[in-house]
């Protein structure tokens, strides 16, 4: 009779955890996309391509995923925590890269989901030659968390509006201060 009961229980076991969820959602590093079947964070696209999309993990560790850089950067500058990690798909092949040792190019020749013309690089000479083809230029992270008008559709530098350049804002303020250290 114990015999049988402690069978019973062992065989359980693995209907709980498929039931209740294997085991536990990381808290720390980037996640995979589910393309096709996971949706934007920000603008609830759902996510098409790899090479575009951002995540960021705010201090709970719990993780949003963006399916256009300036989704991303967005939702850091007006979020309401810091913001402790967050990552970039490199747009050669769609690996996750650190926000602050990313090379970031814009330009209004650039398709991204959103319209942004944001993308990101891990290596400065890939991000050169798009921004030399596409008639873009690269942005340092600073200015794109200081001048939401780059974020904007179609926004080029020449058009962005003043009035919307703003300090870095405070949340944002220690991903910007690794962006700064980690520029050559």
């Amino acid at each position: 009779m114990k015999l049988s009961l402690m069978v019973a229980a062992v065989a359980a076991i693995p209907a709980a955890v498929l039931l209740f969820g294997g085991s536990p959602k990381p808290t720390a590093g980037p996640e995979a996309i589910q393309y096709g079947h996971e949706a934007c964070a920000r603008c609830h696209m759902h996510f098409a391509m790899p090479g575009f999309a951002g995540e960021r993990r705010g201090r709970d560790g719990r993780l949003a995923k963006f399916d256009d850089l300036a989704c991303l950067l967005q939702a850091i500058a007006s979020a309401h925590e810091e913001t402790t990690e967050a990552w970039v798909a490199d747009h050669d092949d769609g690996s996750w890269v650190p926000i602050a040792s990313a090379v970031f190019v814009r330009g209004t020749m650039i398709s991204t989901p959103m319209g942004s013309g944001l993308v990101a690089f891990k290596d400065r000479a890939a991000a050169a030659r798009l921004a030399r083809a596409a008639i873009a230029r690269i942005v340092p992270l600073e200015e794109l968390l200081r001048d939401r008008s780059l974020l904007e559709p179609g926004a080029t530098h020449a058009e962005a509006v003043p009035a919307q350049v703003q300090p870095v804002p405070a949340r944002a303020a220690p991903i910007a201060a690794r962006a700064e250290e980690a520029r050559p």
